[in-house]
């Protein structure tokens, strides 16, 4: 995972200050085996259940030394794997559980989807023709405007938060992960060096949607060119590529894309494409026979009488139940309660379903305002 805006490598083991000689320890049903990467907020373990044996990554909060800083992570944290434990997509990490005890605050991922990171998985290959990044790119576009759809924007895309898995591109790295409206700007300039957005780095209101697709912009720069589009021995070198330098467009990328390329990385977030535009961009159909299926499923434009048990569930995510109603009831309406109650709705009957636990031990009725994430990273 790439390390915080003040550094631009990633971290090849953990600190030695921090949760870092889990190896052969035991966390609640888990025994962890393996580290596997780690930011400034989080580290990576690989560990496996000991009755079933099923493989899983342990995604561990590393705690400040601040206290007060702790409890705003504390809360983030909450909040965070909360909010990626709705979302349902065959492109996206599946959270199997969380932990919230023994000292840790730890989200369960299945392994399956967080095995190696795109970076890795682009060194590795040396060179991806258009084709084959095409596919790939697919997947994740999907992913993303999957849950733009949902009004859940990430925030926080890089080549490490995407993970391979046999050719199959998974999203994970919910960390900076926001709920909005069409109307939402927001101020908290938090990301990763070199896939931040002009707007962040001049520390400008910004709307997640924009700064989403620049961060895909920057991704697919990398697939397609095999290196990163702004680099510098310094963040502060960095950061003036990004707001000012003209991007390199090697000469062997076929119009399509360097016309993509240029659309999404449009520096007046005023001029940048569209989610809508993207999905349909030219590039994105050459040799294929479909569009991009982004599988949200069917939803009913307004719901009158609305599963209350839910809407009391909703209010852990910080929707209060009585404009939770409201907004079901209204077609008009564009903001997050709406997809939150389809999201939470889809999910518990997906347990049902497979004869699992109705209700999840981390979603409570309690007040928990959403709205008031704090950045976990500032610049």
């Amino acid at each position: 995972m790439e390390n915080n805006p003040a550094a631009a490598t990633t971290n090849p083991e953990p600190d030695d200050n921090d949760i870092n000689d889990l190896a052969g320890a035991r966390i609640e049903e888990y025994e962890v085996l393996a580290y596997l990467d780690s930011s400034s907020f989080n580290v990576l373990w690989l560990a496996k259940h000991w009755e079933t044996d099923q493989l899983v990554a342990l995604n561990m909060l590393r705690e400040s030394s601040n206290r007060q800083k702790r409890l705003v992570q504390a809360d983030n944290w909450n909040k965070m794997t909360k909010l990626h434990s709705l979302l349902y997509h065959p492109h996206i990490a599946k959270v199997i559980g969380s932990i919230d005890s023994s000292g840790y605050k730890i989200s369960v991922i299945d392994y399956g989807s967080v095995a190696q990171d795109l970076k890795k998985y682009i060194a590795d290959k040396e060179f991806m023709d258009e084709l084959e990044s095409r596919l790939l790119f697919r997947q994740v576009l999907s992913a993303v405007a999957y849950m733009h759809k949902n009004h859940v924007c990430h925030g926080g895309l890089s080549l490490s938060s995407i993970r391979v898995e046999n050719e199959r591109l998974f999203l994970a790295g919910f960390e900076f992960a926001q709920l909005f409206n069409s109307q939402n700007e927001f101020s908290k300039h938090v990301g990763y060096l070199g896939f931040m957005a002009p707007e962040l780095v001049q520390k400008q209101l910004y709307k997640g949607t924009d700064i989403d697709i620049w961060a895909l912009g920057v991704i697919l720069y990398n697939m397609l060119c095999g290196s990163a589009p702004f680099t510098g021995a310094t963040r502060e070198e960095v950061f003036e590529q990004i707001v000012s330098s003209e991007i390199d467009m090697p000469l062997y990328l076929t119009e399509e894309a360097v016309d993509l390329l240029r659309r999404m990385l449009a520096r007046d977030p005023r001029d940048r494409i569209k989610m809508n535009e993207l999905l349909d961009h030219p590039w994105l159909a050459i040799e294929c026979d479909e569009a991009i299926d982004i599988h949200l499923p069917s939803r009913p434009d307004v719901v009158l009488q609305p599963d209350m048990d839910i809407i009391a569930m909703l209010s852990g995510f910080g929707f209060d139940p009585a404009s939770t109603v409201k907004a079901l009831s209204s077609k008009e309406y564009q903001g997050p309660a709406k997809p939150a109650y389809h999201l939470l709705k889809e999910k518990l009957e997906r347990e049902q379903k497979h004869n699992l636990e109705v209700k999840p031990s981390f979603i409570t009725d309690n007040r928990d305002n959403i709205d008031d994430e704090k950045p976990l990273i500032e610049l």
